[in-house]
């Protein structure tokens, strides 16, 4: 479901200074749909992801489908959804850190006690601190006062647990 990873990510202040020099203009993604409307992202570059020790391995070693910083508006509140795209036999995760410290929840059904109440885990990580998400597990998301501002790669493997096994096998 989530794997917390032991190296912690290289470039959180450079991330931060992407996000104060950032436009509006800047928060447009066209492989953002209708259902994710609020939801905004700059795309990380290819250069600017090689430049961190712990994203090029990453993308070294496995298939990035996108990378960027994620901004979710204050006072909301991401439905329980999943972000499965099965393909080729791959399974897509994700890596995710936040990159300010707001108060923001991140949720991950755990079982289900019937149609209206879900169990869940809480996972409130640090700034910095990456971990691998199982994004065909339902999951959710509240932002509180302020907005949350998540760096999310989404990489593609044959199995989350694969993904998890790379990175204990490479101390990572």
């Amino acid at each position: 479901m989530i794997y917390k990873l032991q190296t912690k990510c290289d470039m959180l202040n450079q991330f931060d200074k992407i996000i104060n020099n950032a436009k509006e203009s800047d928060w447009v993604d066209p492989k953002i749909t209708p259902a994710n409307k609020g939801i905004s992202r700059i795309v990380l570059s290819d250069t600017l992801i090689q430049e961190s020790n712990i994203l090029s391995i990453f993308s070294k070693n496995f298939t990035v489908a996108l990378s960027g910083i994620l901004r979710f508006p204050s006072y909301s509140f991401y439905d329980w959804h999943t972000d499965n795209t099965k393909g080729s036999g791959s399974r897509t995760c994700v890596i995710n850190t936040v990159i300010r410290d707001e108060e923001s929840l991140l949720l991950i059904q755990n079982g289900i006690h019937n149609q209206l109440t879900k169990k869940f885990i809480k996972i409130k990580y640090p700034p910095g601190e990456l971990y691998i998400l199982d994004i065909s597990n339902p999951h959710a998301l509240i932002a509180f006062e302020e907005p949350r501002y998540i760096l999310s790669m989404r990489i593609t493997a044959p199995s989350y647990d694969d993904v998890v096994k790379f990175c204990k096998d490479n101390n990572l």
